[in-house]
């Protein structure tokens, strides 16, 4: 192994995760490991992926992580609502009595029905709402993800995990 290889190695091995992602070499010679490259530094592309950064602020794995948790608290909650619907139990006439008071005592009960029926239907479509705007979003994001990937994502960029997505 040549001197320069076991240099770089060595260079690999003492950057810390969250700080080298590439190494280059410069036109003067000198070696850099880091996020980003210097200008006119050439790329190792034998090194590149030996050292892995820590997905930071911002970064397209942090986002992705963003998206997923907020899909996993939506599923959780529209688990929820949909439970609450189907739950919602349907006014029975025969519990009323068959004279005025019974009769609008029965109206009463049935629009107290329909209230939380349909305040429950709005929730579990704004819910689906914003599930489709993270699907769109992580959809935007894998694109961008594929462009800097030379057109495709990395073999590791899973689909978008939402269990409420695929109901």
């Amino acid at each position: 192994m040549k001197r320069s290889s076991i240099f770089v190695l060595a260079l690999c091995a003492l950057a810390t995760p969250a700080a080298a992602s590439v190494v280059c070499v410069t036109p003067d010679g000198q070696v850099h490991v880091g996020d980003s490259t210097p200008p006119g530094c050439k790329v190792q592309e034998k090194y590149r992926g030996l050292v892995k950064s820590a997905p930071g602020p911002g970064s397209p794995l942090s986002r992705r992580g963003e998206i997923e948790r907020e899909a996993a608290t939506l599923s959780d909650e529209l688990f929820a609502v949909e439970s609450s619907r189907v739950s919602l139990a349907p006014v029975d006439p025969s519990a009323f009595g068959n004279d005025p008071e019974g009769w609008q005592a029965y109206e009463s009960a049935i629009a107290a029905h329909d209230a939380r029926a349909s305040e429950l239907d709005g929730r579990r479509s704004e819910i689906r709402w914003r599930l489709d705007l993270l699907r769109r979003d992580f959809d935007s994001l894998t694109g961008q993800v594929a462009d800097a990937n030379g057109g495709r994502p990395p073999r590791d960029w899973t689909p978008m995990r939402c269990p409420a997505c695929a109901r």
